[in-house]
């Protein structure tokens, strides 16, 4: 997906999200992306409902599941049928979160955290292109840098990742800790 690769690689199957997110899932699927936005749902993907401010992923499931997801990950059990692969959890968001630092930490790469005021997202194309002569890089995906971009940027990083480019932003007290909990960076750039 943001990795310099054309095929799709199975990042998650139901062992490694129960692994991720400590439940049991006995549902057997494998998926190659994680998605929270249902325009954005293709084949093969988990697409996990979070309720917003403004949305509500629930109202998107049947969405999710027309357009090709091959998991859900929701809150309320009701809106998905029985016999699709989904998982109810108690906080969509926090799964995300888990799944994020699940994927973080199965690489052994390296992980570059680049946070800043401005100029976050040109640092981190700059280093994408350079690190990319170099070994399998993988980077945020345009601005994808808050408190459900970033978790979401991990949840897709594949496993073979060597060099991860990952991008912090914030708009309250106390989203960077959190993020870089989540991204736990070997080296870390401040931008302006």
């Amino acid at each position: 997906m943001y990795l310099e690769s054309n095929s799709p690689i199975i990042m998650w199957n139901n062992i490694s999200l129960s692994e991720a997110l400590s439940l049991k899932c006995d549902q057997a699927f494998q998926a190659s992306s994680v998605v929270i936005d249902s325009r954005n749902v293709k084949s093969g993907c988990i697409f996990i409902a979070i309720t917003g401010e403004k949305n509500d992923g629930h109202d998107y499931i049947n969405q999710a599941i027309a357009s090709g997801a091959s998991f859900c990950i929701v809150e309320r059990d009701n809106i998905v049928p029985q016999t699709f692969p989904h998982l109810v959890v108690k906080s969509s968001l926090k799964a995300l979160e888990m799944m994020g630092s699940y994927a973080r930490n199965r690489i052994n790469g390296h992980v570059i955290g680049i946070t800043g005021s401005v100029g976050k997202t040109t640092v981190k194309e700059m280093l994408r292109s350079a690190f990319s002569a170099h070994g399998e890089t993988y980077a945020t995906h345009g601005n994808l840098n808050n408190h459900y971009g970033m978790p979401l940027t991990l949840a897709n990083m594949p496993p073979s990742t060597e060099f991860a480019i990952i991008e912090m932003g914030m708009s309250s007290s106390g989203e960077i800790s959190l993020l870089t909990k989540l991204a736990k960076p070997d080296i870390a750039i401040i931008t302006n």
